[in-house]
């Protein structure tokens, strides 16, 4: 049997393929190249790019590792694995055609839903937790972190870049020996924070 995992960004629209734990890479693997060009829902099913077949992400995958015996663990969200297995299923007749017999599974982990946004964000605020240095800090922190819900992680994100930027001021303005560091550890989680809220809400640029 042969693991692949797939995960789909839906922000990005893209799609990292791993097989047996190494990831998809080569600009010029044909799964690579027409998920990165076409997308992942133009490649759920066969189509022709001018001289160019594509038959389809299952078989294609089938053919890749020339293994019928497949678990295929797609992780992303919910509604993106229900389009992927009703393709599969379209595809079964297809796969028979090329010689396959239908011995491939299918499991799901979730990935890019709110609640999923939301506990990372949780995660994200009890490592700024580490570094309070005060019960007032403290205590912001834990207002932030007990506030945090699904339907409004988008303001609770800003919330949380508002909560950095004052902790950067503060070391800027600091003496420490570890001033440089510490600023470079929440500079990089404000970026992080800032990837999230750009998921969020679909597009490339968030504010």
């Amino acid at each position: 049997m042969t693991n692949i995992h797939l995960v789909y960004d839906p922000y990005a629209d893209k799609v990292q393929v791993y097989i047996e734990s190494r990831e998809i890479t080569a600009p010029e693997n044909k799964i690579y190249s027409f998920l990165d060009l076409d997308g992942f829902y133009k490649c759920l099913l066969p189509f022709r790019r001018r001289y160019a077949i594509w038959e389809g992400l299952l078989l294609e995958l089938l053919e890749e590792v020339n293994d019928e015996d497949l678990h295929i663990i797609f992780e992303g969200r919910r509604t993106d694995h229900q389009r992927l297995a009703e393709a599969f299923r379209q595809m079964e007749p297809a796969v028979e055609n090329a010689g396959y017999e239908n011995r491939w599974q299918l499991t799901y982990k979730q990935n890019f839903e709110s609640a999923d946004f939301a506990r990372r964000l949780a995660e994200t605020a009890k490592d700024l937790r580490e570094m309070c240095e005060c019960r007032a800090e403290l205590s912001r922190i834990d207002n932030f972190i007990a506030g945090i819900r699904e339907e409004s992680v988008v303001e609770n994100c800003r919330q949380f870049r508002s909560l950095l930027s004052e902790h950067i001021v503060k070391w800027e303005q600091g003496n420490s020996a570890f001033k440089q560091e510490k600023i470079a550890y929440l500079s990089m989680m404000e970026e992080g924070i800032a990837e999230v809220g750009r998921q969020l809400e679909g597009q490339r640029s968030w504010v």
